[in-house]
């Protein structure tokens, strides 16, 4: 029986988060923070079977580009306190194949950049060396702010303290979704 796993988290720079260097971890490469110099280089690490970037056709040139779009994300909030990310961490059911794995994590990522007009930079894991082999999950960077044809735009509104997609009542919206996701993926499994 597959187990349902969504766990959201700001990355704030109060917390000492820093998108660009998350960024490198998930995906395995090399980002430089270009305000600091400071080179993240996590290509050694291992279990990385997927990497895509998504966002508002509207506004491709801006999130096309890994090292360009956390750079612009860390860029445009001048705070200190910053939330300048949001990580979800997806578990994807060890049932499906490796392909319909990614395609669930695809449609997450799809989702979310449909709710929020953000950009998204999603990766799936293999279960880590020495752990439970049914252990694959997907990690999901999503910018703070929405991407528009003419830039960077207003917080998307799970960040906001208010309004319709704000609160315990969007977590549970969002939970729900995950839920409905998994078990569509999981009927289309059952019937092939």
């Amino acid at each position: 029986m597959a187990i349902l796993h969504l766990r959201l988290t700001p990355l704030s720079r109060l917390s000492g988060a820093n998108a660009i260097e998350t960024a490198a971890r998930y995906a395995a490469t090399v980002l430089v923070d270009q305000r600091s110099g400071q080179v993240y280089d996590f290509r050694a690490a291992a279990g990385v079977l997927h990497r895509e970037l998504f966002g508002p056709q509207s506004s491709a040139s801006l999130w096309q580009n890994r090292q360009d779009l956390w750079n612009a994300a860390e860029q445009c909030e001048k705070r200190k306190d910053a939330r300048v990310a949001r990580d979800y961490q997806i578990g994807l059911p060890y049932e499906l194949s490796a392909t319909e794995r990614i395609e669930l994590a695809r449609r997450w990522g799809r989702f979310l950049v449909e709710r929020y007009g953000n950009a998204v930079d999603l990766t799936v894991h293999a279960p880590p060396d020495g752990g439970d082999p049914r252990n694959h999950y997907a990690k999901v960077l999503a910018t703070t702010r929405q991407i528009t044809p003419t830039g960077w735009g207003a917080k998307t509104g799970i960040e906001l303290h208010d309004g319709a997609q704000a609160g315990p009542k969007e977590l549970r919206f969002l939970h729900n979704r995950w839920k409905q996701l998994v078990s569509e993926a999981l009927q289309v499994n059952a019937a092939t």
